[in-house]
């Protein structure tokens, strides 16, 4: 077992605060560590989840939902089921309205 020996010229209640400081600072990154791990297991789940029911099948749509141009026929071909054209995903992924 280790004994934590306060170190001679440090007072008391300054080793407690830096021993508190270092335990709270190793919470926190236990904290961050949970929330990777809860991130990659919803990452995973909603991966399978879009491999396993696409919304429209197996059928994409001639044009986009957002701006109404039309889906290239590679794309359709390469993510059957997608319902926007890729400038719209892509501003979809990062939040945007479309």
């Amino acid at each position: 077992m280790d004994v934590l020996i306060r170190p001679a010229g440090v007072g008391r209640i300054a080793w407690l605060r830096g021993m508190y400081e270092i335990w709270r600072w190793k919470k926190s990154m236990d904290d961050v560590d949970i929330a990777r791990r809860n991130q990659e297991v919803d990452i995973r789940r909603a991966l399978r989840n879009r491999s396993v029911s696409r919304p429209n099948g197996d059928i994409s749509p001639l044009t986009c939902e957002d701006c109404d141009k039309e889906i290239p026929e590679g794309r359709r071909k390469a993510v059957p089921g997608c319902t926007r054209c890729v400038a719209c995903q892509a501003l979809f992924e990062r939040g945007g309205n479309g």
